[in-house]
């Protein structure tokens, strides 16, 4: 089996770092709404109809999580039964009924959505590379944003070590998430490059490093299309069709 592993709102090194949310912070609102609502609108059905569905898709929560929050995800879980939702105080530790001697397990952001076929391309590669260890990545990745109220910006770059949907297969009882810094793991692990479209990444104004001009220089094929022309593209390139009026409008600038 496959595993995912996000995380939603547990304690991390980035707390303490600028432009960054406590975790109080994280359950309130317009935050809150505007990443459940990304969460619920791109991120689950790009699993939900992912065209192999043998695999879980842990999601890890603060324990100290509100209980009306709290009820929001496990109502899911019962709508979606590839979801195991972790509450913790900070580890993001596989459950031990999940736990194999050779694991795949791959890291997507709460706001990501990933192309249809991830999970049957990251099954091949279990069954190919059976007691290797190594790392994965399909760097190929889509951004959106919505600028205006029927515009979306959209282009393609690549990211090599710290593609969306980064996994790890390995022996060892790591996981992708203990392999330290995803922007180095390439220099210490072997690394499997996977052609086709991997991640989706939602520009939601809240993230930092996540805008378009920061992370990618030549716009020459940047594109501003309206909600359908966007929705048809997306499926064209593999990604579920997904209701993209739930992303909050940014600034074009960014």
């Amino acid at each position: 089996m496959i595993i995912g592993m996000v995380r939603y709102a547990i304690p991390n090194s980035f707390m303490n770092s600028n432009n960054s949310r406590s975790l109080v912070q994280l359950y309130e609102d317009p935050y809150f709404s505007d990443r459940f609502n990304i969460f619920r609108n791109i991120t689950l059905p790009s699993f939900a109809q992912q065209t192999n569905q043998d695999f879980v898709l842990c999601v890890y929560h603060t324990n100290l999580i509100p209980d009306d929050k709290k009820a929001l995800f496990n109502n899911i879980a019962k709508q979606y039964s590839f979801i195991r939702n972790v509450y913790t105080t900070g580890k993001m530790d596989i459950p031990d009924d999940l736990k194999e001697r050779q694991m795949l397990t791959f890291r997507i952001d709460n706001d990501d959505g990933m192309a249809l076929d991830f999970i049957e391309k990251m099954q091949q590669i279990k069954e190919s590379y059976k007691n290797y260890n190594l790392t994965i990545s399909m760097p190929q990745m889509r951004k959106i944003a919505k600028i205006d109220n029927d515009l979306y910006q959209t282009l393609t770059t690549e990211f090599i070590s710290n593609s969306m949907g980064l996994a790890y297969m390995g022996n060892d009882g790591r996981t992708v998430m203990n392999l330290g810094n995803h922007t180095k793991v390439a220099y210490s692990i072997p690394m499997l490059m996977v052609a086709g479209n991997g991640g989706l990444q939602v520009i939601n104004g809240y993230n930092v490093a996540n805008g378009f001009k920061k992370v990618y220089q030549n716009q020459s094929d940047m594109a501003i299309l309206n909600q359908k022309d966007m929705q048809d593209l997306l499926v064209k390139d593999g990604y579920a069709k997904m209701d993209l009026s739930c992303l909050p409008i940014i600034d074009k600038t960014r």
